[in-house]
């Protein structure tokens, strides 16, 4: 992949991963949220409408899907990319329905120097819940182990597969209470009534397959891996 120079910063310690898919004035109003010092933004184009593409220009890094791989697959690439450019210490996975306020990154960072925690949310509404699946910040070690997401799951479940992964291996998980933000809840999917019967499949297969076997034999193979 071609890469713009210009979309690169070069001294960031921080990636930020955001899924792109509908409704261009959210779009926008996250992207608009997220530079900060020493901040690298990947977009994942999925498949995008009309309106959200113009929205992704000169923002960042983008991967660009001709059609819509679901917000997992796209989680996947952004883990790929993180674990083959080695130089950021953190990745970050962003929302598109978010807008994440000022000071953002540097609190995250203050965090991280203070805490052995390695898998970090933040939160919604100055605390009032953790951003859970709406943002979060893995280090590479638990990149290393979560990635890939199983292909059963395409909407649901990525971020239970994510968090449940990092429990069972004892990564140490935390919220930065100082890095704060507003989430339009389920902002994406509400729009998007044509993934929604995929959801529900995604539901399923996270509590009869995911679960009870695809998650304790990834966890035997991480651990075996040393």
């Amino acid at each position: 992949m071609k890469i713009d120079p210009q979309a690169i910063s070069p001294d960031a310690d921080i990636l930020v991963g955001v899924p792109c898919y509908r409704d261009g004035a959210m779009v926008a109003r996250c992207l608009d949220s997220l530079p900060a010092r020493d901040v690298q933004l990947l977009i994942v184009d999925n498949g995008s409408d009309p309106d959200v593409k113009p929205v992704l220009e000169g923002r960042g890094i983008v991967l660009r899907n001709e059609v819509n791989q679901y917000v997992n697959p796209a989680w996947n690439q952004m883990m790929q990319w993180f674990l083959e450019n080695r130089r950021f210490d953190l990745l970050v996975l962003a929302n598109s329905d978010l807008v994440l306020e000022a000071g953002w990154a540097e609190a995250l960072r203050n965090f991280r120097a203070l805490s052995q925690t390695q898998l970090i949310y933040g939160t919604i509404e100055h605390g009032q819940q953790p951003s859970m699946g709406a943002f979060f910040a893995m280090t590479r070690p638990v990149v290393e182990a979560v990635w890939p997401i199983p292909d059963d799951l395409l909407i649901y479940g990525g971020d239970d597969f994510i968090f449940e992964m990092s429990k069972r291996l004892g990564f140490a998980v935390g919220t930065a209470s100082q890095v704060s933000m507003t989430h339009e809840v389920s902002g994406t999917i509400r729009k998007s009534p044509e993934v929604w019967e995929i959801g529900a499949r995604d539901t399923q297969r996270w509590h009869r397959h995911v679960l009870p076997n695809i998650v304790p034999a990834r966890v035997r193979e991480v651990k075996a891996r040393g």
